[in-house]
């Protein structure tokens, strides 16, 4: 059995091949069509485009309310020592909001920017009550 060796020149090696055909117009990025057309720095297009049209006009954040909403598992109690833990409300104004839960089967707590309004969820959802957020003024 005869045993073949291969020799490898210069030329042929990976990095001198891609140095001629980039140099030739018909570069290795451009799918070697070699119309001529490309920028011979690499490919890459220095056309400036025209900038999107935007408007700076922005819709002012309307408030959003924080709810709420009875739930057959926290005690009157519980929901009055969150409300007064997370909002910092008097004992009074506490009792009046879980009543407003309790009788109606929500309530609105809160009423301000959105971001606030989504912390504040957050926080009573940690404590496991039922709390959600809309826009006010909707029903």
């Amino acid at each position: 059995m005869k045993s073949l060796s291969l020799i490898r020149t210069p030329a042929a090696g990976r990095a001198g091949g891609r140095r001629r055909r980039a140099a030739s117009g018909a570069g290795w990025w451009t799918g070697g069509h070699g119309s001529g057309d490309e920028d011979t720095d690499g490919g890459t297009d220095t056309r400036t485009l025209p900038a999107p049209e935007t408007s700076l006009k922005q819709q002012p954040d309307l408030p959003w309310n924080v709810l709420i909403y009875n739930d057959p598992v926290n005690l009157m109690s519980y929901v009055t020592f969150v409300i007064r833990r997370v909002f910092g409300y008097p004992e009074g104004k506490a009792r009046k909001l879980m009543l407003e839960v309790h009788e109606q089967g929500r309530s609105v707590v809160w009423t301000g920017e959105r971001e606030r309004a989504e912390m504040f969820v957050e926080k009573l959802q940690s404590h496991q009550l039922l709390a959600g957020l809309e826009r006010a003024g909707e029903p």
